[in-house]
């Protein structure tokens, strides 16, 4: 029977290994001849050939899903006689020291027989030995670890996978979460749990303890990744073996079931003409953890207010531009729509604020990022509170001044020169300087992204958390300044900056208006390089609030000059500025390429992994013709037309999918993968132009609902499909991002009511005394209204308040042990509480009076 079964296993196994390409014939036999001991080692191997087959979406072809039983790979390169890029014979002049870098703690924090240093002695060693002890200590640090791991070949041979896990349902998962005090929800069948006002059950959470297994909820397999990467990150640099070549990556490993479900529910990008539905984010968690759902949680409730403003907007450009509601109304519908903004900027910003707060309730983020956050290898404690410490903290505070400094100086050049070359007949700046300046700033975005990561690493932050605030708050601010500054500097500093300035008006009029008077005035019609004696002032009636004298007694005109007129309905004349209508223009183009290049730089990684993968797929299906193969791919068709291409393609399996997606799209800072500081930031940034300049252009929320629905789609399919699996960290909401948008909503109040009263109609054409009182006035009332909004809207709403006092209590039922009765006791028969005094006889005359008093005798069971 034993042997019947022996080869039945062997049969089965070595049926599979043939569509495999063979690589398992030898295994297979090897384990048919063990002893009967090992056959259930026989069968594990047996069944491990038998790999389930699938379909990824950026993939025509099917590939193996050999993804049970796997929490992290860790990739290793192979030698150059292997087909690798690691060299054996290349002499590490500094290995003890290289080693001390990767293996940075005591010794004591190692298994007992550590000696890798003393192995290494003080001298050169060769690279091949270097990384045999290196890769040795490292698996036996896993072994002693209680990890489990197995290894398998690349595709092509060059690289080794290492898959290590441990088991959600291993207690050594319990003592480790135990040791890190990390945080589980109580079991839901022990109490009733509480709902928030949406009719949402919100969970009871407590720090794990082994005597409590059995009253908490089961690991999931992010709380898995979480502490089994914490506990190797405490122990090794795994960035410094990256760097050293020992690795070539690592990455939680990819789950198929889940990233199926998340693909139907999700990642569809045929649900791009579709809202995002917010209770994704559920979903999102369980896979990327909470810091990326509460960030696509954030995008999808933007997404949603986004409609609402184009709806508003919309109604209000009807109304502005149907003359049927009459002149008034269209001039107040401007100023009442900048009032709309403010408050639709603060109500959003509050109601997400109250949203996040119920969220992180739900999944017990309270504390998590002072509590679990992941301390840094390369912290240097010695720097802290150094002058060089101070001093490389501060440096990107300089470092920004300085750059924002630089780039507003381009950009006043800039302008100037226009003003230049329009006096001089010359309009080819005027026409193409929007466009120009709008490649400036992605251009200095995109110089500063590079910049300020550099000045962070020199920071020293303890935490990846700090770290990542640090980074977010470094870019943010002069992608944002640089992102604001052209806008606030065309609509408010211009008018000053480039004055024409005349003897007489007409003279000032002509240099301005050399190439002709603008529409809708008495000049329009005559043409070029009029004479400013031809000029009346009747001719210039439609410049009176645009021009003032000097103090050198001259006729200045305003360097935002009428553009465009008409003539009102009660006389004189309503005129748009250059200014306005470059405003416009500059608007629209910077906000265009700002989605376009949103949507390019989301694909471009989707082409660069397709075309990886398929490039090396070919390679094993020996398929000739790889760039066909590739655009194929692309297409949505199959690699090649060969019907034998199903049995030679099998061999790519999911794990090697996901490792190609890591060399050409992982997650991390400056990656075509993307990252939550740049991800988040380009949202910001189209979040600040809506908040601060779409009374200007209306149209931009309108185009903004469809581009931001279509960016929440590709995004999604780009984190799910392309970018390699993320680390799956924790979070209590979005983080410093909240500080950020509430910045941009205060300047935002500012600059709508900037625009209201020194832009439009009809409070414009005041005098400049009444416009700096409205001005101040304005301001002051929209800051009360979002106080007042604020202190109504508080972040934290009472549901949360009265679930967590209901919480906290049932965590301490159910976790506190009674304490025990002590064992030893004292004498307490000398002790005298009682309610009558010593010889007080009570006055009843029960029994022949009785004495009622306490005799003060106390015994262990509490009578007297």
């Amino acid at each position: 029977l034993w042997l019947g079964q022996c080869s039945a296993a062997w049969a089965r196994a070595a049926r599979r290994a043939r569509r495999r390409g063979g690589r398992c014939i030898r295994r297979a036999g090897a384990l048919a001849r063990m002893g009967g001991d090992k056959y259930d080692a026989m069968v594990r191997c047996a069944e491990d050939g038998a790999t389930d087959m699938g379909r990824v979406p950026l993939l025509t072809e099917e590939i193996h899903i050999d993804d049970k039983g796997v929490t992290l790979v860790f990739i290793f390169p192979r030698s150059e006689d292997d087909g690798g890029p690691v060299d054996p014979e290349r002499l590490r002049k500094n290995a003890r020291e290289d080693a001390e870098k990767i293996f940075y703690r005591p010794t004591g924090w190692y298994h007992s027989n550590f000696s890798l240093f003393e192995t290494l002695g003080d001298g050169a060693v060769k690279e091949g030995r270097y990384q045999e002890l290196l890769r040795s200590e490292f698996l036996q640090l896993l072994q002693k670890g209680g990890l489990r791991a197995t290894s398998s070949e690349s595709i092509d041979g060059d690289e080794v996978f290492l898959k290590v896990s441990l088991g959600t349902d291993n207690p050594w998962l319990g003592q480790l979460a135990e040791h890190y005090m990390y945080t589980m929800p109580l079991n839901e069948d022990l109490y009733e749990q509480k709902c928030d006002d949406h009719g949402v059950h919100v969970p009871a959470y407590t720090t794990f303890a082994e005597p409590m297994a059995n009253k908490l909820e089961d690991f999931r397999q992010v709380d898995e990744i979480r502490v089994v990467v914490r506990w190797i990150l405490n122990r090794i640099n795994l960035e410094e073996m990256k760097s050293q070549g020992i690795i070539t990556t690592y990455f939680p490993a990819i789950q198929y079931n889940e990233m199926r479900q998340l693909c139907e529910e999700w990642a569809l990008l045929s649900k791009s003409i579709c809202l995002p539905n917010p209770r994704d984010a559920e979903l999102v968690r369980e896979y990327f953890g909470e810091q990326i759902a509460f960030f696509f949680y954030w995008f999808a409730s933007y997404n949603k207010y986004m409609v609402i403003l184009a709806v508003v907007s919309s109604l209000t450009f009807f109304v502005v531009r149907n003359s049927v509601f009459g002149s008034l109304l269209s001039t107040y519908a401007k100023s009442w729509y900048a009032v709309f903004l403010v408050g639709w900027i603060a109500s959003f910003n509050e109601l997400f604020k109250r949203k996040a707060n119920r969220l992180k309730q739900k999944w017990g983020m309270k504390d998590w990022d002072s509590q679990q956050g992941l301390s840094l290898p390369s912290y240097r404690p010695e720097l802290d509170g150094t002058r060089l410490g101070n001093f490389l903290k501060s440096l990107a505070t300089s470092a920004v001044v300085v750059y924002v400094t630089i780039f507003a100086g381009i950009i006043m050049a800039i302008d100037a020169k226009n003003n230049q070359m329009r006096e001089n007949g010359d309009m080819r700046l005027a026409v193409w300087g929007p466009y120009l300046i709008s490649l400036l700033m992605k251009v200095s975005s995109f110089i500063w992204g590079k910049i300020a990561n550099r000045l962070v690493l020199l920071q020293n932050h303890r935490t990846e958390s700090r770290h990542n605030d640090a980074l977010a708050w470094t870019v943010s601010s002069v992608k944002l300044f640089v992102a604001l500054f052209p806008f606030l500097e065309l609509a408010f500093i211009q008018r000053y900056v480039n004055k024409t300035c005349m003897d007489t008006l007409p003279e000032a009029a002509a240099g301005v208006y050399n190439l002709g008077f603008p529409p809708g005035t008495p000049l329009a019609g005559a043409g070029a390089n009029i004479l400013a004696s031809n000029i009346t002032a009747a001719d210039l009636e439609f410049l009176g609030a645009y021009h003032h004298e000097n103090r050198y007694g001259h006729q200045c005109v305003s360097g935002c000059y009428p553009a465009k007129c008409w003539t009102k309905l009660d006389g004189g004349y309503e005129c748009s500025t250059i200014c306005w209508e470059g405003l416009k223009v500059q608007l629209a183009a910077f906000y265009v390429l700002q989605v376009v290049t949103s949507v390019i730089f989301l694909v471009i990684p989707i082409i660069l992994t397709s075309t990886a993968v398929v490039w090396e797929m070919c390679e094993v299906m020996e398929i000739r013709n790889r760039c066909s193969a590739v655009v194929r791919s692309l297409l949505g068709m199959r690699l090649t037309s060969n019907a034998e291409s199903d049995s030679n393609g099998a061999s790519y399996s999911l794990l090697q999918y996901q490792a190609k997606c890591s060399a050409t799209s992982p997650y991390e800072y400056g990656s075509y993968g993307g990252s939550y500081v740049e991800d988040f930031l380009d949202l910001a940034i189209g979040y600040t132009l809506q908040a601060c300049f779409n009374q200007v252009l209306p149209s931009m929320a309108i185009i903004g609902v469809f581009a931001h629905m279509f960016l929440y789609r590709i995004l999604a399919y780009r984190m799910l499909n392309v970018t390699c699996r993320p680390f799956p960290y924790g979070s209590e909401g979005i983080g410093i991002w909240q500080s950020i948008l509430d910045t941009i909503a205060t300047l935002a109040v500012t600059c709508n009511v900037a625009i209201a009263t020194f832009l439009q109609s009809p409070i414009k054409d005041w005098r400049l005394e009444r416009q700096l009182i409205f001005f101040i006035l304005a301001e002051k009332g929209l800051f009360m209204i979002r106080g007042l909004m604020a202190s109504i809207l508080p972040d934290q709403p009472d549901d949360v308040t009265r679930i967590e006092d209901y919480n906290a209590h049932v965590a301490a039922d159910l976790t506190t042990r009674p304490l025990p009765w002590a064992d030893k006791t004292h004498d307490f028969s000398k002790v005298d509480i009682g309610l009558f005094g010593p010889g007080t006889n009570s006055d009843d005359g029960e029994e022949g009076g009785r004495s009622h008093r306490s005799t003060g005798v106390v015994t262990a069971g509490g009578a007297p």
